[in-house]
């Protein structure tokens, strides 16, 4: 098991952990000396628990706890299993282990038992961040090689505050791996650290536990109690849309339908840093700061990633969808992949390399092409060089490493021969043209961060991305939500979707600001001559058959609808309770039988079905209607469709007895000259007179209830017979 893994497993919510925010500490050589300066100024009591990781030989013992005791009044000890934090204490590793945080409580596990570098710094560092999130301080002092600058970019990216010591420190290597980032916020020496977390301890950003009694921010959409308290004491929701607006203005990206709890975590976090005390003087810093204004931007793209995060998706994309992908595959024609939102591309070469693995153990050379895209171009910078840290051997196999990287210096660099299979772009999915014919797209923890507005617009778009049969792959937290009319669950706990074939046409418009077209205009036309003939006689089609073609609609082989045709409020209306496009369940009073039946007769012999003198009740009237169904033959697909058309009788609605007597009872005559003619009264069986709506009224609900008793004799019958075969199927197989 990796230190990584080992994190996922202990580092767990702090619904019950005490609201104070933990400073992590990681030092290597020459750090004995910048901890004992840092511990002298700082205040005994902070209201913050102090967590010492230094690089120690594992067979001897450490002297760090007596020493810091002399240093500082406040209470430091030597950590054992299970030491529960307390604020305004000091904390120190043990030689031969390394530490997380578990709930309210440190945790010892062991060093890694396979061979690479032991990384204890990043191990609770990170372990850190996901437990405690914006109470979460991350502080590298002087050391050698990379440790901790992973660490500090999940601390960063949970909401935390980071810090490095400057250029006194006696060896820069941890303080520069950690700054060359890009995920420090403040670099100073180790005195005026301890006076800057003084200040910052007793902010409600910290002190009030803007994220405690939650989960991490990656798996969970819901706002903490605390966060929306703290929210209320700002200026309110108009400086908070003056600080979206001008940032939308600034950097291109619309964020007015992001997560405003997201948002205005981001937002607060840098108000912290700049000591902003409201949201209105922060819109007024940035008006006049320019940089500012980009820091924001950086801070609100969360860049959440790793080498192959959650290994158990990844066994799972061996296990059942490269087979599925590469299965019947031409050997020319290549395995095609989209991954929005790739941040720093460690998503894009882990997928690249679970792939080629995959390949090379069923000795297949299919191509392959992998398509990144992100809205940083900072980030989209990162991952054409790929370049990581060498702490990433947490992370990736011994094996893996020698395989598809380079070793430079204190880093890994992707082998050109995987870089080479894929293209990173800049895009923003939201608004900008996808790409298509994809077998496979990627889109994993990016919608939780988008508002439902953006989801919508966004799952449609993948589903034209992808060809038939391509997968979708989404976050442990995220789902298709209501386009399970786009896509089938393939894999529920991986959260892998197969792209349903659908006769609803996309249409998208990538223009800022639009969401849809819905017609063209004589002013339109003129001012795109680009414009084809075509299109002006598509639309005018669309009109036409709009206006005139029978209301109707179009069902899969599950009766789910997949497109609405005209108008069919008469026929169908939404069942209360949970949403459902099952068109049985949308049928009307009157209508389902008729419909159910002709439905079972076209799927079970693939011919037209139409039923006539379907009596339907709509709005407290009832009306004569006539429905058909069509199978719909799509080429080269193994799906059926069904068309159900409803048009009215020519005698539609039921309301004036005394017009249908003769139509509906069959009690007219006609003359000579072809004139209808109407009886005047008829005696009924008692010998007494009958009105002619009376006669009417008894005829109608007879003919009704004789359709209605036709309809269901026979449907019963298909279930009997269809009960029937099931039967002797069951015991030709209890034979065998």
């Amino acid at each position: 098991m990796t230190a990584t893994n080992d994190i996922a497993l202990l580092a767990m919510s702090q619904s019950d952990a005490a609201l104070f925010p933990v400073v992590g500490i990681g030092a290597s050589a020459g750090g004995l000396e910048a901890l004992i300066e840092f511990f002298r100024t700082m205040a005994p009591r902070s209201g913050m628990a102090f967590v010492v990781v230094t690089h120690l030989d594992p067979d001897h013992k450490s002297a760090m706890t007596e020493i810091l005791s002399h240093i500082t009044t406040m209470v430091v000890g030597e950590v054992s299993d299970g030491t529960e934090l307390q604020a305004d204490h000091v904390y120190v590793i043990p030689p031969n282990a390394n530490m997380v945080v578990e709930r309210n409580r440190l945790r010892l596990v062991p060093r890694r038992a396979t061979p690479g570098l032991n990384l204890p710094v990043d191990v609770f560092l990170q372990s850190l961040a996901v437990a405690r999130n914006s109470q979460a301080v991350g502080v590298i002092l002087s050391g050698t090689g990379t440790d901790g600058t992973l660490g500090l970019k999940v601390i960063k990216e949970q909401g935390g505050i980071t810090f490095v010591q400057d250029d006194t420190a006696e060896h820069d290597g941890m303080p520069r791996s950690a700054l060359n980032a890009g995920c420090v916020d403040f670099v100073m020496s180790p005195p005026l650290i301890a006076t800057e977390l003084s200040r910052l301890g007793s902010h409600p950003y910290l002190s009030g536990g803007l994220m405690a009694g939650s989960r991490s921010r990656e798996t969970s959409d819901v706002v903490p109690k605390t966060e929306l308290s703290r929210v209320q004491l700002h200026d309110g929701d108009d400086d908070f849309n003056t600080v979206v607006r001008l940032l939308t203005a600034a950097v291109g990206v619309d964020f007015t339908h992001y997560k405003p709890p997201t948002l205005r975590r981001r937002i607060e976090r840098r108000m912290l840093l700049g000591q902003h005390a409201t949201l209105q003087l922060y819109a007024q810093r940035l008006q006049d700061d320019p940089a500012e204004l980009q820091a924001l931007f950086q801070e609100v793209l969360i860049q959440v990633t790793r080498f192959f995060r959650d290994p158990d998706m990844f066994l799972a994309l061996r296990e059942t969808v490269w087979p599925k992908l590469v299965a019947g595959r031409p050997t020319d024609a290549p395995l095609r992949v989209w991954v929005p939102g790739c941040a720093t591309g460690e998503e894009v070469y882990s997928i690249a390399i679970s792939l080629l693995d995959f390949l090379h153990e069923q000795g297949q050379s299919t191509p392959i092409k992998i398509f990144a895209t992100d809205i940083s171009e900072r980030a989209i910078g990162i991952a054409r060089a790929g370049v990581y840290l060498d702490s990433i051997a947490t992370d990736v196999s011994p094996e893996r490493l020698r395989r598809y990287f380079v070793k430079t210096d204190e880093h890994y660099q992707i082998h050109k021969s995987v870089r080479d299979l894929c293209i990173f772009a800049r895009q923003d999915v939201t608004k900008d043209p996808p790409f298509s014919q994809m077998d496979l797209v990627s889109c994993r923890n990016v919608l939780i961060y988008l508002g439902p507005v953006l989801q919508y617009r966004v799952l449609p778009i993948f589903h034209y991305a992808l060809q038939p049969g391509g997968v979708l792959v989404l976050g442990e937290s995220e789902s298709v939500g209501g386009f399970t009319e786009l896509f089938d669950v393939l894999d529920k706990s991986h959260r892998f979707f197969l792209r349903r074939e659908t006769l609803r046409r996309m249409t998208f418009d990538f223009v800022p600001g639009r969401t849809s077209i819905t017609g063209l205009s004589a002013i339109e036309l003129a001012s795109d001559p680009g414009r084809s003939l075509l299109d002006v006689q598509r639309e005018a089609d669309r009109i036409v058959l709009a206006k005139y073609a029978p209301a109707g609609v179009v069902v899969d082989d599950s009766l789910r609808i997949v497109q609405f045709r005209g108008q069919t409020g008469m026929y169908l209306e939404p069942a209360p309770g949970t949403p459902s496009l099952d068109l049985l369940q949308m049928a009307r009073d009157g209508l389902l039988v008729a419909l159910r039946e002709a439905l079972e007769q076209a799927k079970r012999d693939g011919v037209p079905q139409q039923r006539d003198r379907v009596f339907v009740q709509s709005n407290g009237e009832s009306h004569e209607i006539a429905l058909e169904v069509l199978p719909l033959l799509i080429p080269a697909s193994s799906k059926r469709f069904f068309v159900v058309l409803f048009s009215r009788s020519n005698i539609a609605t039921h309301t004036n007895p005394t017009e249908l007597a003769s139509v509906d009872s069959g009690l007219c005559t006609t003359s000579a000259s072809g004139v209808v003619q109407k009886p005047q009264a008829h005696r009924d069986k008692l010998g007494g007179v009958s009105t002619i709506a009376d006669l009417t009224a008894r005829d109608y609900d007879i003919a009704r209830l004789r359709q209605e008793l036709d309809a269901t004799k026979s449907y019963l019958q298909s279930v009997i017979e269809a009960q029937e075969a099931g039967n002797e199927e069951l015991k030709a197989a209890n034979e065998e």
